[in-house]
């Protein structure tokens, strides 16, 4: 894909736009609703992922339509735990519950993925031979994330049936 980066500025704003709507989504349908949509929607970004990394103009369109639903399943996901955490957490423990998130969130999986996701990438994915004029088999390494997402939806699914519809917007300090 040409101009990439560019392409990717769009996420962003998709992103912009989704943290300004979090607040009336969380008190429309309650932090629940909301994780469980970011989950869904990052389960279907991935999806664009994988059926759009072939060279045509559909696979294109596929790319635009997932860069576009970062906004809506990072905000969704991420930043409606967070908030759901600073509600649930007793204030002496805020901070180390933060914390605990975004280790288990981002900061272990980021640091597992650094030191070994290249290697395995390479080892499960590059293609010998370049294959349709591609030397890696980006449909196979996007299914992954999305495996990934089915079973977080589900664990918050199943885990977390007790939280009640609350109004969990922002409402300031």
């Amino acid at each position: 894909m040409k101009n990439a980066t560019g392409w990717m500025t769009l996420g962003q704003f998709s992103e912009i736009f989704f943290m300004l709507a979090l607040p009336f989504f969380t008190k429309r349908f309650g932090i629940k609703k909301v994780l469980l949509l970011g989950l869904v929607t990052a389960a279907i970004r991935y999806g664009f992922f994988i059926y759009g990394s072939a060279d045509e103009y559909f696979t294109y369109a596929l790319l635009f339509l997932g860069i576009l639903l970062h906004g809506v399943s990072y905000d969704f996901y991420y930043v409606t735990a967070y908030i759901y955490v600073d509600k649930k957490a007793p204030v002496h423990m805020r901070t180390a519950a933060q914390g605990l998130i975004t280790l288990c969130c981002q900061g272990f999986g980021s640091l597992l993925g650094y030191r070994l996701g290249g290697v395995m990438m390479e080892k499960m994915f590059a293609y010998q031979e370049p294959v349709n004029g591609l030397t890696f088999n980006w449909s196979g390494m996007w299914t992954f994330g999305r495996g990934d997402d089915c079973h977080y939806r589900r664990a918050v699914h199943d885990f977390f049936p007790r939280i009640r519809q609350r109004n969990y917007g922002y409402q300031g300090r």
